[in-house]
């Protein structure tokens, strides 16, 4: 397959053997994602932290790659060249697919910007207990909507081997058909649930959930 030039990326996406290309780099965002969540939750629990700037450098990676999958997954349309998820889709369809943004992603966009992507003054306005990132919340609740994304795409539109490399780069918790999701008021709860995971279980750091009280 040659790869796409010219046009734009809808009239790439929706061309005969150019769809899958862009979910080349919508694989890269997913596995980058959890790749980095992963790395600042076995920094919680290391005996050392690494250097500041290498943990500030991580913290900024998995925010970029936060706010491109909650662009790419919410956003119908935007900046000529950039592809959303509803590309794939007849027109609705995804729309009726995908769920509602959680407590925990909205205003992520605004955050990426004032905090990482522009010298704003917002940034002087911000209290220490707000520069926190809840990662690991922020990265199940964009999960749970790449579930709907990964089950659903027409497969002639993906990469080779998209589905099965985008499960595995989720935590065992986020492929199953019941998960332990966030209220909406964003405090953690203790629940119970079993479910069955929707494809073999990937190595991953133990998943910990937030301490209570």
């Amino acid at each position: 397959m040659a790869e796409p030039s010219g046009g734009s990326v809808l009239d790439r996406c929706k061309g005969v053997g150019f769809g899958p290309w862009l979910t080349r780099e919508v694989l890269y965002e997913i596995e980058m994602l959890f790749r980095t969540s992963d790395q600042l939750t076995a920094e919680l629990h290391a005996d050392f932290a690494p250097p500041h700037e290498v943990a500030m450098a991580l913290i900024e990676s998995f925010a970029i790659h936060a706010r491109a999958l909650i662009h790419f997954l919410w956003r119908d349309r935007g900046h000529p060249e950039d592809g959303f998820a509803a590309e794939y889709f007849v027109p609705g369809g995804w729309a009726e697919l995908r769920p509602d943004k959680e407590a925990t992603i909205r205003g992520i966009d605004d955050r990426v910007g004032a905090e990482i992507a522009h010298i704003s003054y917002k940034r002087i306005r911000v209290t220490d207990d707000e520069r926190w990132w809840r990662y690991g919340q922020i990265a199940a609740s964009i999960g749970r909507c790449l579930r709907e994304f990964i089950k659903h795409a027409p497969g002639e539109m993906l990469i080779e081997n998209f589905r099965s490399r985008a499960w595995h780069a989720m935590p065992v918790e986020l492929r199953v058909p019941i998960a332990m999701s966030w209220p909406a008021d964003d405090q953690p709860r203790p629940v119970a649930t079993a479910a069955f995971p929707l494809d073999a279980p990937r190595p991953s750091p133990a998943f910990r959930p937030p301490r209570l009280g």
